[in-house]
């Protein structure tokens, strides 16, 4: 049970019909164990779930956010980052998954998000912690 969600929205060129405006949705702090993906959507910009108690993230929950350009899931219990976990992120620019459990991570986790880049620069942008090790 989601018992605090915030919701912002940005209008996009000013324009304040729904089709044209991003939402973000702050769900932190709320106990979560999973994704709550019935709150999840395509208008969504930014997804903020950390400080939770996720522990897991099934592939293909977030495969419909192509317009997201930001997910936060630093302070969970992730172990494991899934192959194809955030498969069709397209417009993702920015992961945070620091302070998890999170031991290794597999570049296959994210295809159809942002293959073309390096483990390098993935490491990067992710904000993950220093334990994690990455693999191919």
């Amino acid at each position: 049970m989601v018992k605090e969600c915030s919701f912002g929205k940005t209008e996009s060129q000013g324009l304040s019909t729904l089709s044209e405006s991003r939402v973000i949705v702050i769900l932190q702090n709320n106990m979560l164990k999973s994704v709550p993906v019935g709150y999840l959507s395509n208008i969504l910009l930014v997804i903020d779930l950390s400080f939770n108690q996720v522990t897991q993230i099934h592939t293909g929950e977030f495969k419909l956010l192509y317009n997201l350009h930001e997910l936060r899931l630093q302070h969970n219990l992730l172990k494991l980052i899934q192959p194809l976990t955030f498969y069709g992120l397209s417009s993702l620019q920015k992961l945070v998954l620091a302070s998890n459990r999170i031991s290794t991570l597999s570049a296959h986790s994210f295809l159809g998000c942002i293959i073309s880049y390096s483990c390098t620069w993935i490491a990067m942008i992710l904000h993950i912690s220093r334990h994690v090790r990455l693999g191919v």
